[in-house]
């Protein structure tokens, strides 16, 4: 495995575990590359895998730091179960019906939950999910489209998750 991979899945690995606790400031670059004994090219790339993972953000001027912890996140990532759809596999059958798909300038409070600056765009989704043609739950979601370009219509009918697992750039890096 390459080298920053391995990288990555150690500050992972410590992100998880709450050795790096939500909010933290990561130490600076050139101390994780005297840490793990890479060149400052092979860090950068680690830490891009994070970011694109929504595990940690960049803040120019400011360091590297864990994003804020949501605790359905990681239930869901402990159980490998991402969504609705992965969780009633071959159970029952999952459908969305779309009430809204709009992309939106991010306000100060969306700016501070999803860490992104006030001003970008994010998609604005809300789907009724249904189970066997059932009514089951409303989702209402809000995704910086810098993390996930070029989502459309057809990709939130179904599971966004596999939209983005399947399609997106930065599947190779997990």
């Amino acid at each position: 495995m390459a080298k920053y991979k391995d990288i990555a899945n150690d500050i992972r690995s410590k992100i998880m575990s709450h050795e790096y606790s939500y909010g933290q400031k990561l130490p600076y670059e050139y101390v994780l590359c005297m840490s793990y004994h890479c060149n400052k090219e092979t860090m950068k790339k680690a830490l891009d895998i994070l970011v694109k993972e929504g595990l940690i953000i960049r803040r120019r001027g400011a360091g590297t730091f864990v994003k804020d912890f949501d605790p359905a996140m990681e239930n869901e990532m402990n159980r490998s179960s991402f969504g609705l759809t992965s969780r009633y596999e071959g159970l029952k059958q999952v459908t969305s019906e779309i009430i809204e798909f709009e992309v939106v300038p991010a306000d100060d409070f969306l700016g501070r939950k999803l860490q992104i600056n006030v001003g970008d765009f994010v998609y604005h989704i809300i789907r009724l999910r249904m189970l066997d043609e059932k009514p089951f739950r409303i989702d209402i979601s809000y995704m910086p489209l810098s993390v996930i370009p070029n989502l459309k219509l057809e990709h939130i009918k179904g599971s966004i998750y596999h939209y983005i697992e399947k399609n997106s750039s930065f599947k190779n890096s997990k």
